[in-house]
């Protein structure tokens, strides 16, 4: 009897096949299924743009569907309960979708950080060997004062007292100094002034 109702023009209702369902039958499914498949994956490509992931929806909606089968209440009718069903689980992907992005996205922009610091570090690496081959270049006891400021950044009195000089000396070698490497990086004026910049922040030229 059920086979000839299903057959005959869908005489059966939403709610009849329900009612089938909920007694295991397959037939029954299959025929929910062919009735309201279309509609839900129109559902899930209007609000997710993508055919195959509305497909995977629809599947998910009636796998759902059958494994509770036994225990769903429906409150209203079949097409209802399919269409929030369907709802629902666009939402959660769409969430799910999102999540990815921004994920991605801090992945992007954790990376990207990586890089810049990596660049800024071959960056400076390259301008302190530019540095130092200038400090070689200069006369010992100038030499020594830069490097006392660079690598221990000592004061104008520590180096005197270590080099056994005045500080006016140390001050006199020290500018003497800064006035070299000035001119000797001047070809170069993009890595002049981060260089100077170094040079001070690691020095105490008054003192």
């Amino acid at each position: 009897m059920f086979l000839m109702l299903l057959h005959d023009n869908k005489l059966l209702e939403d709610k009849d096949l329900f009612s089938l369902l909920k007694k295991n039958d397959r037939k029954a499914f299959a025929e929910i299924y062919k009735r309201h498949n279309r509609s839900l994956y129109q559902l899930s490509l209007f609000y997710l743009k993508d055919s195959e992931l509305a497909k995977d929806i629809v599947q998910d909606v009636f796998m759902l569907l059958w494994e509770l089968r036994f225990s769903i209440c429906i409150q209203t009718n079949l097409g209802n309960y399919l269409y929030t069903t369907t709802k629902n689980i666009i939402l959660k992907t769409i969430l799910e979708k999102d999540k990815e992005v921004m994920r991605a996205y801090e992945m992007e922009i954790h990376f990207k950080s990586i890089e810049n610091e990596l660049q800024e570090k071959i960056r400076s690496e390259k301008r302190a060997t530019h540095l130092y081959k200038a400090i070689e270049k200069l006369p010992k006891q100038k030499k020594e004062v830069c490097l006392l400021k660079l690598n221990q950044n000592l004061s104008n009195q520590e180096i005197a007292q270590q080099m056994g000089v005045s500080i006016q000396t140390v001050k006199n070698h020290y500018n003497q100094s800064l006035k070299f490497l000035k001119f000797y990086l001047q070809n170069d004026l993009s890595m002049l002034f981060p260089l100077m910049i170094a040079i001070y922040i690691n020095s105490t030229f008054i003192k």
